[in-house]
């Protein structure tokens, strides 16, 4: 898969994940005091994006020649064995939400439910 397609499919899987997101601020807002907040649209958000995280990474492992692990886990592993400081990766969230500063990869280790 070249760039394009990439951009092409998992960009705009990306893009629809995000709206989708910042559309229930309509209903909660994104703000640390809602975090312990629970609803179905949080639930379908989480699994699909782990979903598009784990065929992300099916298809990385796939690039290395390597038999592809089973589970997100094993994937990200592999991922982070060729790419030590991939859990070192930082995000920043945008004003008007929280300013937070994560590194959404950090949390992967032997317990995936931390």
């Amino acid at each position: 898969m070249n760039k394009d397609e990439f951009l092409k499919v998992y960009w705009k899987q990306y893009r629809l994940l995000e709206r989708d997101l910042l559309q229930t601020d309509e209903y909660v807002s994104i703000d640390s005091n809602n975090y312990h907040t629970f609803s179905n649209q949080y639930i379908k958000l989480l699994l699909t994006t782990c979903s598009e995280m784990d065929s992300i990474a099916e298809l990385l492992c796939g690039t290395y020649g390597d038999k592809i692990p089973f589970g997100i886990k094993n994937k990200l592993d592999m991922l982070v064995e060729k790419y030590p400081n991939l859990k070192k990766y930082r995000v920043n969230t945008k004003y008007p939400y929280d300013i937070m500063n994560i590194t959404p990869m950090d949390k992967f280790n032997d317990s995936i439910s931390d």
